[in-house]
C-alpha cells in the first residue's frame, strides 16, 4: 500500500514540480486518523475521553463491504489534551473511496469473548463479565464512515460507546460514635450472567440478548478494610468499587430482593431470590470499643455480611448507576443467604445477632441513587435509613 503510494506521489511531482519536502507532508496528511471522544453518545477500569489511550480499528469498504484493514492498533497523541488516533503502522486515503470504521477497546484478546467485527455489525456470543469486580473491563465500540475526499487533511470524528452497565458503590456515615469496617463487597443474585451482543454500526445502536443467561454473584475483596468513622477526615464517605471505575455487568432488567426477614423450614429458605447489595463489615462502638456486629467478632479482622435490596429494577446500556449507602443510622440487614465470610462462623444469626433478613441495628440503610448517562448525568436519591427511595431526575 505504502509503495503505491508514493508512485502515486512520484506522479503528482513529475506533473506539478512539488518539491520532495512538499511530498512528504501530502504523506502525513493523507494517513487515516480520527478525533475521539467516549460515551458522548451514550475494578473494572472505566475508559473516558481522557484516559483512552490505545483502540484497535477496522476499515471496510462501503461499495462491496470488503475489508481494506483489520484490527489496526490507533494510540492516542502526545500533546497535552490530544483525542486524536494514529495508526502504529500507517493506513492511507485511497482517492474516491468511502470506508465503514469500526473501533473497539480492548483489545480483541482482552474482552471477555473475541468480537467478530463486521462492516455492518460486531457481534459478541455469550459475553460473561468476570465475576471478580476488580478483573472486570469496560468495553467500548464505535463506527462511523467517511469518504476520503473529506478527510485527508484532518481526522475522522469517532464516537465510542459504552456497551454494559456501571455499578458503584459509595458508602457514607455522619455518625461519630460507631466505626465501620468493610472488607468487601458483592452484588447478589444478578439475574443474567452473560449475554450475547448485537452492536449495528449504522446508528450505532447495541442491543443484548439474554437468552440462556443465569444467576450470578459479583465481588470484590480489599487487600485493606475501608474504615468508616463519621469524621470529616477523609473517612466519612468511600467509594467500594475503587476509584477508576466500578462493576461492568451485563445490561438488563433486575428483581431487587423484598428486604424481609427470612426464615427456614426443614433447612428450606424463604428467601425470594431477589436481587441485593452485601457488604463484608464489623461494626464498632467508640464509648466502650464494643463489637455490635457481628456478635461473635474475635477482632478487627472479623467480619459478617450486612444487605440492602437493590433500588433499581434496570440496569440499561451505558449507564451509569452510583448507590451511596448512608449507613448514619444503620448498616442494613444480616445476609438473607450467607451472612459469614469465608472460613468464618462470626454471625449468629437469629442468637446473639439478628435473623436473617433483619435489621442489624437501628433503622435501615438509606441511599441516596445517582443514574448516569456515562457523559449525560441524571440524580437521584435513595434514602437507606428508611428502605425507601426518593428519585429525581436532573441533568449536571
Amino acid at each position: 500500500m505504502k509503495k503505491a503510494f508514493y508512485m502515486m506521489a512520484a506522479a503528482a511531482i513529475a506533473l506539478s514540480s512539488c518539491s520532495s519536502e512538499e511530498t512528504t507532508d501530502v504523506a502525513k496528511s493523507s494517513t487515516i486518523t480520527f478525533r475521539t471522544n467516549v460515551g458522548l453518545n451514550s475494578r473494572g477500569a472505566e475508559l473516558t475521553t481522557t484516559n483512552l489511550q490505545k483502540m484497535w480499528v477496522s476499515a471496510f469498504y462501503q461499495s462491496d463491504g470488503s475489508d481494506y484493514f483489520t484490527d489496526q492498533e490507533y494510540t492516542k497523541g502526545t500533546a497535552e489534551g490530544s483525542t486524536t488516533f494514529s495508526p502504529v503502522d500507517e493506513q492511507y486515503w485511497k482517492p474516491g473511496r468511502t470506508y465503514e470504521f469500526v473501533a473497539i477497546s480492548p483489545a480483541k484478546g482482552e474482552w471477555p469473548v473475541t468480537p467478530v467485527i463486521a462492516k455492518d455489525k460486531v457481534t459478541c456470543t455469550d459475553l460473561t463479565p468476570d465475576a471478580d469486580i476488580a478483573k472486570q473491563k469496560d468495553l467500548i465500540i464505535g463506527a462511523v464512515d467517511a469518504a476520503s475526499d473529506n478527510h485527508k487533511t484532518e481526522g475522522v470524528d469517532l464516537t465510542l460507546n459504552h456497551i454494559l452497565s456501571q455499578i458503584i458503590i459509595k458508602v457514607k456515615s455522619s455518625n461519630d460514635n460507631i466505626v465501620y469496617r468493610i472488607k468487601g463487597i458483592r452484588i447478589v443474585n444478578v439475574n443474567s450472567n452473560k449475554g450475547t451482543l448485537t452492536y449495528t454500526n449504522a446508528g450505532n445502536n447495541a442491543a443484548w440478548d439474554l437468552n440462556g443467561a443465569t444467576k450470578t454473584t459479583y465481588s470484590y475483596t480489599f487487600a485493606e478494610p475501608v474504615v468508616l468513622d463519621g469524621k470529616t477526615d477523609g473517612k466519612q464517605v468511600a467509594t467500594l468499587t475503587g476509584d477508576n471505575g466500578g462493576a461492568m455487568i451485563i445490561p438488563q432488567t433486575i428483581t431487587p430482593w423484598n428486604g424481609k426477614k427470612v426464615t427456614e423450614t426443614g433447612g428450606v429458605s424463604d428467601y425470594d431470590g431477589g436481587t441485593y447489595i452485601s457488604l463484608l463489615l464489623n461494626v464498632k462502638t467508640v464509648k466502650n470499643s464494643k463489637f455490635m456486629y457481628p456478635a461473635n467478632a474475635a477482632g478487627e479482622n472479623s467480619y459478617g455480611w450486612v444487605a440492602v435490596s437493590v433500588p433499581t429494577t434496570q440496569w440499561e446500556i451505558g449507564n451509569k448507576y452510583i448507590y451511596t449507602l448512608d449507613m448514619s443510622k444503620g448498616c442494613g440487614k444480616v445476609d438473607p443467604v450467607d451472612p459469614n465470610q469465608p472460613g468464618g462462623g462470626n454471625v449468629d444469626a437469629g442468637g446473639k445477632d439478628p435473623g436473617k433478613g433483619e435489621n442489624v441495628f437501628g433503622d435501615v440503610i438509606t441511599f441516596k441513587v445517582t443514574v448516569t448517562g456515562w457523559a449525560t448525568p441524571k440524580v437521584g436519591d435513595i434514602d437507606m435509613s428508611t428502605g425507601t427511595v426518593k428519585t429525581s431526575a436532573k441533568k449536571k
